[in-house]
């Protein structure tokens, strides 16, 4: 459905539209954003207190959680890059969002686009969510073990 690309133009070639003169600093701040998938495993961390026999459970969970976080961050944006097609087009798109440009390519329709759009956000959401229940718990220790001034 999408346009495909080439691997030597997906792997290989490496461009900087960003601005940056060295291309290895261009393409690290372009890893940065993929490295927040990687870490939200943290979350069952800080919610270990209301786990039985945390000290075996939460290794295990961060363990699976970052090898299935990997796998699918792979899977995903190896997909994503073959996909992008031309780059000045998607980042010079109407919508503004070169991400929903690429949805938009691949399906070739706004109700597939949305589709694929709501889909990230219900994993945005769920991962609010997460980090929400995980902040809370913090501000609770805090709170219990007096860290926390009262106002």
């Amino acid at each position: 459905m999408a346009p495909k690309s080439n691997a030597s133009e997906t792997i290989i070639n490496f461009t900087s539209n960003g601005g940056w003169q060295d291309l290895d600093l261009a393409s690290t701040t372009g890893v940065v954003p993929m490295i927040g998938m990687l870490i939200g495993y943290d979350c069952c961390v800080h919610m270990s207190e209301e786990v039985r026999v945390a000290s075996r459970t939460i290794p295990a969970v961060i363990i699976w959680a970052v090898i299935s976080n990997a796998a699918m961050l792979l899977l995903v944006g190896i997909t994503y890059i073959f996909c992008l097609g031309d780059l000045d087009s998607v980042l010079n798109s109407t919508t503004g969002q070169p991400v929903i440009q690429v949805f938009y390519d691949a399906t070739g329709s706004v109700a597939g686009t949305c589709v694929m759009v709501a889909v990230v956000l219900l994993i945005f959401l769920t991962a609010c969510i997460g980090q929400v229940a995980t902040a809370s718990r913090q501000l609770w220790s805090f709170a219990r073990d007096k860290g926390q001034e009262p106002r």
